[in-house]
């Protein structure tokens, strides 16, 4: 509609991603927090090479307070007049379907539907509409939904729903929540919870933004694994990626003594992985799915 071309990048490389921005001084910035983490940490010494940036949306993954100042810092410190905006969307509607407005951020808060989009906080497992400030599962219809994935009606019949009011509503197994003055909330995915043994549930984003207050840590992913000591539930692990001037000995004591000294009891990982880097999906999100598959191994 607007005649923009678009800079694909098909792997992503913390690298060349500042190469990439002098190169072809695009207009708009797209990505996972995990991009904007590389563009922070990124050589670049110029301080006008980000003067053509006049939008910068994040998605795929929860913005934390902490990076999302850092990144407007650094946008205002190297020539951009954006700042850092929230967006939500997937695949099956067609990219991006909620926007935060500008100079307007609320942690875990992904904004407002775009025009002709409706959201829906239903109560896990059903249709019923979920209380304002309520957990649910966020669901969308609107022009944007898909109609079906292709060749795959069982998948599609799992995601596509009918509900009472007549529509079709796309249930994202993402949880969330509304809030009363409309703004939108996503707290984690629902295969993500960790649910305990005594059914206590625990939003790995919750603990993941605790931690990344340490003045230590830079990249954090918290993940369920069987609980030990039950027949039942799971219990929370952590995988971290630290500061390079501290060994993996020190690290795992710096970044312990800060949970049990911030986090509620139930919460508190009961084990630390210190890494290097944390693996990373095609479009730079946390692959959690590997980091799963490396305790499995173990």
């Amino acid at each position: 509609i607007s005649g923009m071309s678009i800079i694909l990048v098909p792997r992503f490389s913390p690298k060349e991603f500042s190469k990439l921005i002098k190169q072809n001084k695009p207009a708009f910035l797209a990505g996972v927090p995990t991009m904007y983490e590389a563009l922070i940490n990124s050589k670049e010494r110029s301080k006008t090479y980000l003067k053509s940036v006049c939008n910068v949306i994040c998605g795929g993954d929860v913005l934390n307070e902490t990076l999302r100042d850092k990144v407007d810092e650094y946008l205002k410190l190297h020539g951009s007049s954006a700042n850092i905006r929230v967006g939500y969307g997937l695949t099956e509607c067609t990219g991006a379907s909620c926007l935060t407005p500008r100079y307007y951020f609320k942690e875990g808060g992904i904004g407002i539907p775009l025009p002709d989009m409706s959201y829906k906080i239903v109560k896990i497992g059903t249709f019923e509409k979920a209380d304002n400030d309520e957990d649910g599962e966020i669901c969308i219809s609107g022009p944007t939904v898909m109609k079906r994935y292709l060749d795959d009606p069982e998948e599609t019949k799992k995601v596509l729903k009918r509900h009472s009011d007549g529509k079709i509503w796309l249930h994202t197994g993402d949880v969330g929540y509304v809030t009363e003055d409309g703004l939108l909330y996503v707290v984690s995915r629902i295969k993500d919870i960790i649910i305990r043994y005594d059914g206590k549930k625990i939003y790995p984003y919750n603990v993941e933004n605790i931690l990344l207050k340490c003045p230590i840590v830079k990249s954090v992913a918290v993940v369920g694994i069987p609980d030990p000591n039950h027949y039942n539930g799971e219990v929370p692990v952590a995988f971290v990626s630290v500061d390079d001037s501290y060994s993996k000995e020190e690290a795992m004591r710096i970044v312990s003594d800060y949970a049990n000294s911030t986090i509620t009891d139930y919460l508190i990982p009961t084990s630390y992985y210190i890494k290097d880097e944390l693996p990373k999906t095609v479009v730079g999100k946390v692959d959690k799915k590997v980091l799963k598959r490396s305790l499995v191994r173990k």
